[in-house]
This record gives C-alpha cells, sequence and structure tokens, in this order.
C-alpha cells in the first residue's frame, strides 16, 4: 500500500481520537470541562435517547417527590425521599455505565456488584478508620486524613475485585469506570447519612440537603476514585495489580482533591463557588485520563485488526 492509501485511513483515525472523544456529547467542544460527557464517555448513538430520556423523568420524579414531601409532612415519606434522592444520581451514573460502548466492558453485575462494594464494605470501613484517627472536616488537617482514609478504602474494593477473578478487565478505562462506580456507591451511602441528619433541622433543611448533594455529586467520589482506578489499571495491564509511584501518585491527588472538598474554607456562597472549583479540577484531571485510557483501547482495536468507527457510536467488535 503506497502513502497516499494510507493517508486518509490515517488522517480519519486521527479525527476520530481528537474531536469527539467522548460519544456521549458529540457536539461539544473537547476543551469544555463537562462532568457530563467526562464521566460519561462513549455513549453509543443509539443509546444516547434512551439515556437523557431516563434522566429527565428521574429529575421529574424527583422533583414530584420533593413536592410531596413538602406538602404532606410525613416522616415515613421524608426517609423514603432521603434514601430514592440519594441514590438518584449515583443509580443513573451506573445504569449509563451498563450501557457504555467500549471494547471489553464490564457486566452490569460487575459495575452492581462494585456499586455495593463502595456503600457496604468501604464507606463502614472508612467510618470505623475515622473513629480512631484525627480526621474530620473544616480544618486542613483533618480534612486531609479523611480523604486518605477515603480514599484508601474505595481502593481497597478495586483491588478486591481483581484479586476475585476480574482480572479479565486489563484496560485503563476499565479501572476508571469500576472505580467510579465504586465512589457513587461510597457516595450514594454518604449522602443518605447527611440527608439523615437533616432531621434535626427540619423538612427545608433535608430537601436542601439531598437536592445539594446530588448536584455536586458528579464532581466528588465519583471523579476521585476513578483516577486511583485509572491509575490501577495502567500499571498492571494484562498482569496483577501493583502499588507502583503512578498508582501512589494517583492516590494522593485524590486524597488532596477530597481534603480540599471537605476543609472548604469559604463562607457562605463563596464556599459553594470553591466546591464547584474543586470539583473541576478533578474533571479536568478525570478527562486527560479519559482521553489516554480511550487512545489505549482504540489503539488495541486497531493493532487486533478490529475497525475504528469515524463516528460516534462506539468501535465495531
Amino acid at each position: 500500500m503506497n502513502t497516499a492509501q494510507r493517508q486518509p485511513a490515517g488522517s480519519s483515525v486521527l479525527r476520530h481520537l481528537s474531536n469527539p472523544s467522548f460519544h456521549g456529547g458529540p457536539f461539544q467542544h473537547a476543551a469544555i470541562p463537562d462532568p457530563v460527557s467526562t464521566l460519561m464517555p462513549q455513549l453509543a448513538k443509539r443509546h444516547y435517547a434512551y439515556f437523557w430520556g431516563a434522566l429527565v423523568l428521574g429529575f421529574g420524579g424527583l422533583i414530584g417527590l420533593t413536592d410531596v414531601t413538602v406538602t404532606v409532612h410525613s416522616r415515613t415519606i421524608e426517609e423514603l425521599f432521603i434514601v430514592l434522592g440519594s441514590l438518584f444520581v449515583p443509580v443513573m451514573f451506573v445504569y449509563y455505565l451498563d450501557m457504555r460502548s467500549l471494547f471489553v466492558p464490564p457486566r452490569f453485575r460487575t459495575l452492581l456488584a462494585t456499586f455495593l462494594l463502595g456503600a457496604v464494605l468501604a464507606a463502614p470501613l472508612a467510618a470505623i478508620l475515622e473513629s480512631f484517627l484525627p480526621a474530620g472536616t473544616g480544618a486542613p488537617g483533618p480534612a486531609f486524613v479523611t480523604g486518605l482514609i477515603e480514599e484508601f478504602c474505595k481502593a481497597l474494593v478495586l483491588f478486591w475485585l481483581m484479586f476475585r477473578g476480574h482480572r479479565y478487565l486489563r484496560f485503563e478505562m476499565d479501572g476508571v469506570i469500576l472505580g467510579a462506580a465504586a465512589g457513587m456507591g461510597f457516595a450514594a451511602l454518604e449522602d443518605m447519612i447527611y440527608g439523615a441528619s437533616a432531621f434535626h433541622h427540619g423538612l427545608h433543611a433535608i430537601v436542601f440537603t439531598v437536592w445539594l448533594r446530588q448536584l455536586l455529586g458528579p464532581f466528588g467520589h465519583g471523579v476521585w476514585t476513578a483516577i486511583v482506578g485509572a491509575a490501577i489499571w495502567r500499571s498492571k495491564g494484562a498482569g496483577r495489580p501493583r502499588i507502583t509511584l503512578a498508582v501512589l501518585g494517583a492516590y494522593l491527588t485524590a486524597a488532596v482533591l477530597h481534603a480540599l472538598w471537605d476543609w472548604a474554607p469559604l463562607p457562605g456562597f463563596a464556599d459553594l463557588l470553591w466546591l464547584v472549583g474543586v470539583g473541576i479540577v478533578g474533571i479536568l484531571i478525570l478527562r486527560a485520563l479519559i482521553h489516554d485510557a480511550i487512545s489505549q483501547e482504540k489503539d488495541t482495536m486497531a493493532g487486533a485488526g478490529l475497525q475504528i468507527s469515524p463516528q460516534p457510536g462506539g468501535a465495531t467488535r
């Protein structure tokens, strides 16, 4: 094959890798740090309408449940609102992960197990460790200890999964999405706890807490643990998991982001701006990792002779 024949194919691949890399947002410019397209790459075109339809219906249902909760003034409904409201964003994210279209997609039961382990294993273990160590929020020292503990506990879930027979998930992108699933499971239980603690401050405090934590949810635990998961899978490749300098660096990065989030030193509305700023930094870091992870999968598919589609919708398997 001569150079003139090879150039169009090479140009097509370069265009595909550079724009768009995120099939969930094919009309978004790559430079915009959008948490939706960052956390939800490679959404196949055939699934795009289904996911956004479910997202709109879910938000509509949550708005309706909020109205009922405020109107009826029932403790049972308030508890139901806390549980369902805290699960909404994490469950929608896991629903997306089940639809994602990559080279070796994790099965739904693997994602569900990761999500549940983040809630029932990582969160309680973190609470136990934090009761013995100087962890907390509102001050940089205790906030950093909290970040170290909670990111460590969520990383344990990822290592446990690999040693339980999930080593076939060899790509960095698998680490990204499993890390995000573990983080979202952790976040779901944490959101329920925060919502329940708001009972002491009245109904409006409950509603405000649940909605605020759901709106900020895409910036937090899922992003931090995805960063760690990406490093773990990148270091292990097709072999066994290893604790490398890259993994330690990712862990410390996630812990620092977590600590800055829990520190939140500014008063009032400025505190919310601080959280958004910290969240955007995490999103940008994860976005760079996802670009690399998708390129790795595409290089592997190209090396295996699989067709790479130049249009949104995923690679041909």
